[in-house]
């Protein structure tokens, strides 16, 4: 400790002390003072990559938000220093603010770096537009190592069947959020194909789409191959089900698809208004259910409670039909922590106040017409 204070009082003055010492003291600073170290110290260069070796993802993360002035060169930098030792990398701007982050270039520059020496990354984080052929070239080198892939950024503009070949190489891949162009609606077989691809060990599958009129269970039949799935969500504008997939016999796919008994969160947002939610019968691990849009009838909501009591986290939005009725059914579960109500019908009874009497106040939080 006496030898770190000296160095960070003097760190010129170092330059004599034995090269393990130095790394000892190198290893002991922050990444601040490990960056001003190399510009004041000159043996620091050739110690750098053994005294970077033990940068944690959290040491890493830490620094990006205690920064004042993030710049992109300042990430660039750092990275450049310890990708190699790091599984995790967050870049979001709303955790980090990161100057000029925007421009192409800079974007471009810091996946470079890491597409050469992140060798141990599976996760990576990110919120700012990077050139689709960067993207490319750094998934192709990086994704068997990946447990979450992102196509965002790429399906506008990458060819499917290299969506397809990234797939076959993510082994690792336990987070997927796809991202579902046009061309996939035009053409059911895309969906088989991407599950086929798909590790049968995935954990969370998100599925957003980008256009209008996306039949839903196309997508629900192939869930059940995927024993691991513990998180489903689906986004999207006038997603159909059943009701309105019946009127175009010239798709095959199972109606009647139901989601698997043992996901444990699942949201659902952008049902066509009309539309039943009939997926939600075979549920029976369910904590967490989030649904925007769409009609539920009151067998379908006794079945969904009946068999999901663990249920702690609730949220229902812009649900026309969801009245006094079916309040007092979800009013009944036993272990609700969370519950959020927005844009529904009012409700004139008494199935609100009891919720809030039975579990304590302290648990609920909602939003509405009330």
């Amino acid at each position: 400790m006496e030898l770190l204070r000296r160095f960070r009082k003097k760190p010129r003055y170092s330059d004599m002390l034995p090269d393990d010492v130095l790394i000892k003291i190198f290893e002991s600073l922050t990444i601040g003072e490990r960056l001003k170290a190399e510009r004041t110290c000159t043996r620091w260069s050739y110690l750098t990559k053994l005294t970077w070796s033990h940068t944690t993802c959290e040491e890493v993360c830490n620094y990006f938000m205690k920064k004042r002035r993030l710049t992109a060169d300042r990430v660039i930098l750092v990275l450049s220093r310890c990708a190699q030792y790091l599984t995790h990398i967050c870049l979001n701007r709303s955790h980090h603010a990161i100057k000029g982050i925007e421009n192409e270039e800079k974007a471009q520059e810091l996946f470079e770096v890491l597409r050469r020496k992140a060798r141990k990354l599976e996760r990576i984080q990110w919120d700012f537009n990077v050139p689709a052929d960067t993207l490319v070239k750094f998934y192709f080198t990086r994704i068997n190592l990946l447990e979450n892939f992102d196509n965002t950024g790429l399906f506008k503009e990458i060819e499917f069947k290299k969506l397809l070949d990234l797939l076959e190489r993510a082994r690792n891949l336990k987070f997927y959020t796809w991202n579902v162009g046009n061309g996939e609606l035009r053409r059911i077989n895309y969906a088989q194909t991407v599950f086929d691809k798909l590790p049968h060990d995935l954990k969370s599958l998100k599925v957003n789409c980008t256009v209008n009129l996306f039949w839903m269970k196309i997508i629900i039949q192939h869930l059940h191959k995927f024993e691991n799935l513990t998180e489903f969500s689906m986004r999207g504008t006038l997603m159909y089900t059943q009701n309105q997939a019946d009127r175009r016999s010239i798709f095959t796919f199972d109606h009647n698809a139901q989601l698997p008994a043992w996901l444990e969160q699942v949201e659902i947002d952008g049902i066509f208004p009309d539309d039943k939610i009939n997926f939600l019968r075979k549920l029976k691990s369910l904590r967490h259910l989030s649904l925007t849009f769409g009609s539920i009838t009151l067998d379908d909501l006794h079945l969904l409670i009946n068999n999901n009591p663990q249920l702690e986290h609730l949220v229902l939005r812009k649900m026309d039909d969801f009245e006094e009725e079916k309040f007092e059914i979800v009013s009944q579960l036993p272990n609700l922590k969370f519950l959020r109500l927005e844009n529904l019908p009012r409700l004139e009874g008494t199935s609100l106040m009891n919720c809030k009497q039975i579990q304590g106040k302290e648990f609920l939080y909602y939003v509405g017409s009330f």
